[in-house]
């Protein structure tokens, strides 16, 4: 970057520009123009905030592209956990007590194959392993293989994570219609241990989350509450759009508070509020 002075005089500075690290599948990259993409809009996006810090920089050449890459090993889902107990006592997710590493399976093949008792137990559905095309994907599985699973099967998925008392999404699917079956599906951890559940009825899992006697209708995507029918489906016509997000608010008495430092870059003006 290059910028001349008031006595002409070239300044020069070299900002170092990163993207986020995201990772990609060898078997399944269909998401890797967008990762490439979010890389990109990343640093330009940092290259604007430096020069909105200044003034009058210009860019006189790129210097050096450097791409770091690494084996990565996702941590899936093994064996059983208990539930918490707000969502235990929903009775709205299917939690089979597997004690191998295949919680993913049994848990679509809950939802498959609704057991009328004891649908906890792994025996019921153990004779309908061979249902799913499982070729290529790693026990324990992990939620980037969502979309390889989907495609091998039809399916469209719903993931929802589990942290702290709060429900968010991980991932959703961008089939909309045409599949063969819907699931949801809980993952969420304990220590070392990562899981993976069926969501038997989704907005009976959501609704126990809230402190309230109110009936709430949730969005499936954004899982966000609305107190009316009429207001969810004016939110879900721009819902649908965009992948699934998750809000974070900030924390009281840490990050509540909005300060601002750069007084130096204040204009003067004849007033003052």
């Amino acid at each position: 970057m290059i910028r001349q002075r008031v006595n002409r005089i070239n300044e020069v500075a070299t900002p170092y520009l990163r993207s986020p690290t995201s990772h990609i599948l060898v078997e399944e990259d269909s998401g890797l123009e967008h990762n490439i993409y979010v890389a990109f809009r990343k640093m330009f996006k940092a290259l604007d905030e430096f020069i909105r810090k200044g003034s009058s920089w210009t860019l006189k050449k790129i210097t050096k592209l450097e791409i770091h890459t690494a084996s990565y090993r996702a941590i899936g889902g093994k064996s059983y956990i208990q539930l918490p107990p707000n969502l235990r006592t929903s009775k709205s997710v299917i939690n089979t007590k597997n004690k191998d590493n295949k919680c993913f399976l049994l848990s679509v093949l809950a939802s498959l194959h609704p057991a009328k008792h004891h649908d906890e137990r792994v025996k019921q559905y153990k004779r309908f392993e061979n249902d799913l095309n499982m070729n290529g994907i790693e026990y324990s599985v992990h939620p980037s293989a969502m979309q390889k699973f989907e495609k091998q099967n039809n399916f469209s998925v719903t993931v929802i994570g589990y942290e702290e008392g709060q429900l968010f999404s991980v991932f959703t699917s961008k089939l909309k219609n045409g599949y063969h079956h819907q699931v949801n599906l809980l993952y969420f951890q304990k220590n070392d241990n990562h899981h993976w559940c069926w969501i038997k009825n989704l907005d009976r899992c959501l609704y126990h989350t809230k402190p309230s006697i109110y009936k709430y209708n949730f969005c499936h995507l954004y899982l966000q509450s609305f107190r009316s029918e009429e207001t969810l489906s004016n939110h879900s016509q721009y819902c649908s759009q965009h992948d699934a997000q998750r809000t974070v608010f900030p924390t009281k008495g840490v990050d509540d508070v909005l300060k601002y430092s750069d007084f130096r870059k204040q204009m003067f003006v004849p007033f003052v509020i």
